[in-house]
C-alpha cells in the first residue's frame, strides 16, 4: 500500500501533467476539474504509480466522456 504522502504527490504530479492536455472546450465545462481529479484518484486506488501513465489514462477517459 502506498503512503498518503506518496499518493498526494502522485496525484499532484498527474494533475499537473494532464491539465494542459484538456482541450479548451472541456476546460469550459464546470465539472471538468472534478472529473479529472476523480479519474486520477481511480488510477491511484488500483495501484498505478507512474504519474505519466496516470495522467494519460485520465485525459483519455475525459476525452471519451465528452465525445459521447
Amino acid at each position: 500500500m502506498m503512503s498518503i504522502a506518496r499518493s498526494v504527490e502522485l496525484f499532484n504530479q498527474a494533475y499537473r501533467l494532464s491539465w494542459p492536455h484538456i482541450s479548451d472546450n472541456q476546460d469550459r465545462k464546470p465539472d471538468v476539474a472534478k472529473l479529472l481529479g476523480d479519474a486520477i484518484q481511480r488510477r491511484i486506488r488500483v495501484g498505478e504509480t507512474d504519474p505519466v501513465k496516470v495522467a494519460a489514462e485520465a485525459v483519455t477517459e475525459l476525452q471519451q466522456r465528452y465525445r459521447d
